[in-house]
């Protein structure tokens, strides 16, 4: 309680954090007796304590299945407060400047072709796909249930859908639960 700066349901004025636990004990005392499992928490994180009660309830897995959400932007219309990874691919070739790519967008096959003909963009999306599975894993052995990854570029039309795109293709074929969204591919006014 003293962590989470919560008080005890059962405090009064005057009355101690410890005196309440020794109360609540008390009160419960009878539904301890009929208790199948009894875990000692003094010493755990939310994260342990989470872990503990998946291995006795969850099947023995320990680890729940981490939702995944990607999503596109656009830095002049401002970093999306939810995610928990920026990638910014801003230094990729922009497909923006080319007038026949101008008005497609990052899931067009031509826009793709015009990224991925830079060997920058190859390199970056084969070390961004094996720091993935790297991170995705932390957060998965951490108990994360869900992370929001953010891809950006200038407007948020074609490099940053293209590879959001494709990470939404790699956690696919890594078997995760994920949605790849667009926040800002058509502020532009196209189609």
């Amino acid at each position: 309680y003293k962590e989470t700066r919560r008080s005890h349901p059962l405090c009064a004025e005057g009355i101690s954090i410890e005196e309440a636990v020794r109360r609540e004990r008390e009160l419960l005392a009878p539904v301890r007796e009929y208790a199948d499992f009894v875990l000692d928490t003094t010493a755990f994180s939310t994260s342990k304590l989470r872990s503990e009660l998946l291995t006795l309830f969850g099947g023995g897995d320990t680890r729940q299945a981490l939702n995944v959400s990607v999503m596109s932007f656009g830095f002049k219309n401002g970093l999306p407060l939810e995610a928990d990874l920026v990638f910014d691919v801003r230094f990729l070739p922009n497909p923006f400047y080319d007038e026949f790519l101008k008005p497609l967008t990052g899931k067009d096959d031509a826009v793709g072709e015009y990224i991925m003909a830079s060997p920058e963009s190859a390199e970056f999306l084969s070390r961004l796909e094996d720091f993935l599975a790297f991170i995705l894993d932390q957060f998965e052995r951490r108990s994360r249930d869900n992370i929001v990854i953010g891809v950006g570029c200038t407007g948020g039309q074609h490099r940053s859908v293209f590879f959001a795109e494709k990470i939404g293709e790699f956690l696919e074929k890594a078997g995760y639960i994920h949605t790849v969204n667009h926040n800002d591919i058509w502020r532009g006014g196209q189609r």
